[in-house]
């Protein structure tokens, strides 16, 4: 959906979108796309784009339809594996502290650290943090919610919940990115949904704080994008 302007006058407006890319988890296949005018693709990263532009005067309606077919997944992490920061360059992005996802900040540090007092294994540490996040109280909102902010409220939807998870990940050298997308449920309205990944002997291992998925993922969750990103972004009229 595009337009119209504050006032009601014809303006520009351009829509802009991640779309799911097919992987070994999700089969993804397009059926169609239309709009006023024709989409243009484009790949920033691992993720697709979709950008829509034009001039509308009133209402302007986009469509893009795909299926999707996915599939549980989960994992064991060896018990005896033992606890090492990872300290790989190509890996920094998904070390490094960011605004949203503050994990050199000295609460967070503190916590962590004191999570993890004791825990020599891998899976001990990735275990205690995420419970502690998943414990945190579930709240409804589409505002965007940084990590120090979910800590210290101590109330979080799943954006605060994985990116507070991600800092206390980052903030003990575990390697943990953010993924966006979908819940598939019954219905037409789907909800976006925010979740993590940790990076473990090679692998990426999905973990959502909110809906209670250790090392698994639903096949009902569709990804859209990797990053701390918005799923749709738009601007309508004369703004």
């Amino acid at each position: 959906y595009a337009g119209p302007s504050r006032d009601d006058q014809p303006g520009n407006y351009w829509v802009n979108t991640y779309l799911p890319i097919a992987s070994p988890r999700q089969n993804v296949q397009v059926i169609s796309s239309s709009g006023p005018v024709h989409g243009v693709m484009s790949l920033d990263g691992e993720n697709k784009r979709m950008k829509w532009a034009g001039e509308n005067s009133g209402i302007s309606t986009i469509h893009h339809s795909f299926s999707h077919e996915g599939r549980n997944i989960e994992f064991s992490i060896d018990s005896t594996l033992q606890y090492q920061p990872v300290f790989d360059l190509s890996l920094l992005p998904e070390l490094r502290a960011t605004d949203n996802v503050q994990a050199e900040h000295p609460k967070i540090a503190r916590l962590a650290n004191e999570l993890t007092q004791g825990k020599t294994s891998m899976l001990a540490r990735l275990k205690t943090i995420y419970n502690f996040v998943y414990d945190i109280p579930a709240i409804a909102t589409s505002e965007l919610t940084d990590a120090l902010t979910t800590l210290e409220q101590y109330e979080a939807s799943c954006n605060g919940k994985s990116r507070l998870l991600a800092a206390l990940y980052r903030n003990q050298g575990i390697p943990t990115r953010l993924v966006g997308g979908l819940i598939l449920d019954e219905g037409r309205k789907k909800a976006s949904h925010l979740w993590a990944e940790v990076y473990v002997e090679g692998l990426w291992i999905p973990m959502d704080a909110l809906n209670g998925h250790f090392a698994s993922l639903p096949a009902h969750y569709l990804e859209l994008y990797r990053g701390d990103e918005f799923l749709i972004t738009r601007k309508g009229g004369q703004e």
